[in-house]
């Protein structure tokens, strides 16, 4: 939205120090040395420092500002590129300006802007690039201007735009792809027919109803039944598989503020088994031991979409501070089985017996430990059957995957 600016500071420039300087030496020395010829260029000096205050302070113009990011959302660890478009829309023409954004991870990319006519010239672009240090949603403005009058005997700081949010998404990292048999299935998604019965053609084809594609007529099975027959659609079961993301505070000893490297790790390991499971027709269910904060990875087929919408969730996931409370983490709980995964630390005694509560007779339990975990942590889940895998938190997920694969047996979970 179009705005006058409000100048945030105002400061004469080294020319205005020096014009003023000048005058004052030439009043000095007309006076002084009686060369009353001097006075004029004194005046005219003093007139173009006091014409440039002036000007600055009853002048502003009248800017907008557009920022847009490429890509509109970005994974940690990527270049952003990230353009600035400033208008003017008031009717004065504005000089060179230097500028200077207000960006994350501190960054302060900055350059000089073309001065703006209010006529045809009237926007101007600048373009910067900066790496995605941390996910998070991350604010980028608002725009600084270090504009002059235009005399250039006064700079002004001008504050202009609002607030643009970039969403960066955890990194993902490629899984080994044998790690999706985790399942007692082969780790695909089931196809069900809705008819069990009859011959090949009776498990395919049921009856044409208006609205039906032609394209899916089964002429076969038209000629055989005497009517119209369309091919019969499938219902797709995804196998399900959980994950227990541990959201709270105090799970994490290195937790300092609301950063946790052992966190991050678990975020990064959430997003890559949303992906890598997705991809091998799971259907994942995040459990989080704090009020939930994601949007479930769900089953679809639309791969973009279902990644899109998750790791955009992950991107703003942080720890909470919540009081233990196991009824309200069981009442959130969704009745599902499966393979089951869990990210822990430093689990609260009521997590802990929650999560040896999950695991079903049958159902592979993975663990994968972040350094703080307490012998009793890791004696109980041992008692419970979840199979203990230990990383660090400068470990790729990739290779804390590869050791769950590993210690998992028989073999053929590798074949």
């Amino acid at each position: 939205m179009a705005r006058e600016l409000e100048a945030r500071r105002r400061r004469l420039s080294a020319r205005g120090w020096a014009t003023l300087v000048l005058a004052a030496v030439l009043f000095v020395a007309a006076y002084s040395l009686g060369y009353e010829e001097l006075l004029l260029p004194a005046g005219v000096a003093l007139l173009l420092v006091v014409s440039g205050v002036v000007t600055a302070l009853v002048r502003s113009p009248w800017l907008e500002v557009k920022r847009t990011f490429t890509p509109a959302s970005v994974g940690a660890g990527d270049t952003v590129r990230v353009t600035v478009t400033v208008s003017n829309v008031g009717a004065s023409p504005t000089v060179a300006a230097q500028w200077t954004d207000t960006a994350p991870w501190g960054g302060s990319p900055s350059g000089t802007l073309p001065g703006l006519a209010w006529g045809a010239r009237r926007d101007a672009r600048v373009e910067y690039e900066l790496r995605a240090h941390r996910r998070g949603i991350v604010s980028f403005g608002p725009l600084l201007l270090d504009l002059r009058d235009p005399f250039g005997m006064v700079d002004v700081e001008h504050h202009i735009g609002g607030v643009d949010r970039l969403v960066v998404t955890p990194q993902v990292s490629r899984l080994p792809a044998d790690g999706s048999a985790f399942g007692e299935g082969e780790g695909s998604a089931q196809f069900v027919q809705r008819r069990t019965t009859g011959n090949d053609d009776d498990l395919m084809t049921r009856e044409y109803r208006t609205g039906d594609a032609l394209r899916r007529v089964h002429w076969r099975a038209s000629a055989r039944h005497g009517e119209l027959m369309v091919r019969q659609e499938e219902q797709r079961s995804f196998p399900d598989a959980r994950l227990i993301l541990d959201t709270r505070r105090a799970s994490y000893p290195d937790a300092v503020g609301g950063e946790s490297d052992g966190f991050e790790w678990a975020v990064r390991m959430a997003a890559s088994m949303g992906v890598h499971l997705g991809d091998a027709g799971y259907r994942l269910t995040v459990l989080e031991t704090a009020p939930a904060q994601l949007v479930q990875p769900g089953a679809t087929s639309e791969r973009a979409e279902r990644d899109g919408i998750y790791l955009e969730s992950l991107a703003g996931v942080r720890l909470i501070d919540a009081a233990p409370d196991a009824a309200a983490v069981e009442r959130e709980t969704p009745a599902t089985g499966g393979p089951l995964f869990a990210v822990f630390a430093d689990p609260e005694s009521d997590v802990l017996r929650w999560a040896s509560g999950l695991r079903r007779p049958g159902d592979r339990a993975v663990v994968f430990l972040l350094p703080g975990a307490r012998p009793a942590t890791v004696d109980a889940l041992g008692r419970a059957g979840w199979t203990l895998v230990s990383v660090r938190p400068d470990d790729d997920p990739s290779v804390g995957w590869a050791d769950a694969v590993r210690a998992i047996e028989p073999a053929d979970l590798r074949g």
